[in-house]
């Protein structure tokens, strides 16, 4: 992607990550999520060994617009950290759903690197006091998004 006149273009497709091709599959996860010490330590000093696929991948991804949304999931689920974490989620979340509602062939391209289109172009409900009795009776300890 490249900034120009204060928009974002897309100049090259990253090829999609799989198993076949590159010995590790592509996973999308929430940015909302705890990690633990030894998954934090290993993100910030890979050692040389254990660290060659997410040297790698960080490189891969750094050339992704919404590079938060794809570079955990799939670190973690492609490093020996896959079995040690919980999956969890007390985040509260819901999803209007408008990008993937449309034909494929109406979809606007630049806002999807996912391999499963339906999966973008959501961006999520905004919260209001009319969904405070859902709130409450959710047990979820986060939540977002919110208007005043």
């Amino acid at each position: 992607y490249v900034e120009c006149d204060d928009q974002l273009h897309r100049i090259h497709r990253l090829p999609v990550i799989t198993k076949e091709l590159n010995n590790a599959d592509f996973y999308t996860s929430s940015q909302w999520f705890i990690i633990s010490k030894d998954f934090a330590h290993y993100l910030a000093n890979p050692q040389e060994e254990e660290g060659i696929f997410l040297r790698q991948y960080l490189d891969y991804i750094s050339k992704a617009v919404v590079a938060d949304e794809n570079f955990f999931g799939t670190v973690l689920r492609n490093t020996h950290f896959c079995n040690k974490h919980h999956n969890w989620n007390f985040l509260h979340l819901m999803f209007d759903q408008w990008e993937n509602e449309q034909d494929l062939d109406k979809r606007d391209q630049r806002k999807c690197m996912m391999p499963d289109p339906n999966h973008c172009g959501r961006s999520p409900t905004t919260l209001g006091l009319d969904y405070l009795d859902v709130l409450e009776l959710s047990g979820d300890l986060f939540a977002r998004k919110f208007v005043d």
